[in-house]
């Protein structure tokens, strides 16, 4: 799913659940498609004001990395990762920094390059376990 379809679902999930915190992955999708970086900023402050407006914590992640087959978007991952950073500060989101968890490392990636396997999806839970405890 693109930052776009976050955006728009965001304020229904909110209203629903009524969660204490919005934890927020989204980009890799975005950037997949040619998807201009600031529209995915703006999805992404979109979904943290959202949160922000519901009395919702928005913790915000950058970018797993793109290892095998995705490798030839590294450059636009880093790019988009540290506007997320950049984001996160301004809008005094909480962040989770998963490009340093994973550290650009294949062995938590799984096969396809794109999405963590089960080692990668345990070091994200515990990043978010973390930041928000």
């Amino acid at each position: 799913e693109t930052s776009g379809g976050g955006a728009g679902r965001v304020n229904s999930v909110l209203a629903r659940y009524k969660p204490g915190f919005l934890l927020i992955l989204y980009g890799a999708n975005d950037l997949l498609h040619g998807r201009d970086q600031a529209a995915t900023i703006d999805n992404l402050r979109y979904m943290i004001q959202a949160a922000k407006n519901n009395k919702t914590i928005p913790v915000i992640s950058t970018l797993t990395p793109m290892t095998g087959n995705y490798h030839l978007w590294d450059t636009g991952e880093q790019r988009l990762s540290n506007a997320i950073r950049a984001l996160a500060n301004e809008e005094g989101a909480w962040l989770v920094d998963a490009a340093a968890e994973f550290d650009h490392d294949a062995g938590y990636m799984s096969i396809d390059g794109l999405h963590p396997n089960d080692a990668g999806c345990q070091l994200l839970a515990l990043a978010f376990y973390d930041e928000v405890n």
